[in-house]
């Protein structure tokens, strides 16, 4: 597995752990987001189920969305933003692969506040339009899950 060698065979090359221990501010974030997504990935069937599909795709954005789990009280909607635009205002529209009225609830935002990043900085719930797109914030280079509420 990639845990063996702590995830590089040559020992010159394996990340250093102590940097991730002691009460360094980012060290310390960097333990409450793995907390976090160990907790989501626990809580949420639709992590850990063999179905994806990708339902956004926003290559000139870097914006992209999977849809994971199945039955609709078990899906995770990821959303991946990989660049340094950021939309407020809930300025930004996903698409869900779903319908509209399903109401979607922020599970896990790379970017809040208590991971070293800002609070508002997602949107903590959105409802699916008719045409089953939610209007959210995507901050920059983030990770956001959403659960159906």
């Amino acid at each position: 597995t990639l845990q063996e060698n702590w995830w590089h065979l040559d020992e010159h090359h394996r990340f250093n752990w102590g940097l991730a221990e002691g009460e360094d501010v980012h060290a310390v974030e960097m333990r409450r987001f793995v907390t976090a997504s160990n907790k989501l990935r626990t809580s949420a069937a639709g992590m850990i189920e063999d179905d994806t599909r990708f339902v956004h795709e926003d290559g000139g954005s870097s914006v992209f969305a999977f849809l994971r789990g199945s039955e609709p009280q078990k899906a995770c909607l990821c959303i991946l933003h990989l660049g340094e635009a950021q939309w407020d205002n809930c300025g930004y529209a996903i698409c869900t692969g779903w319908g509209g009225g399903t109401v979607w609830k922020l599970a896990l935002n790379s970017q809040s506040g208590e991971f070293g990043g800002w609070d508002g900085s997602g949107t903590p719930e959105s409802t699916a339009d008719g045409g089953g797109k939610i209007h959210i914030n995507i901050p920059k280079w983030s990770l956001l899950v959403y659960r159906p509420a």
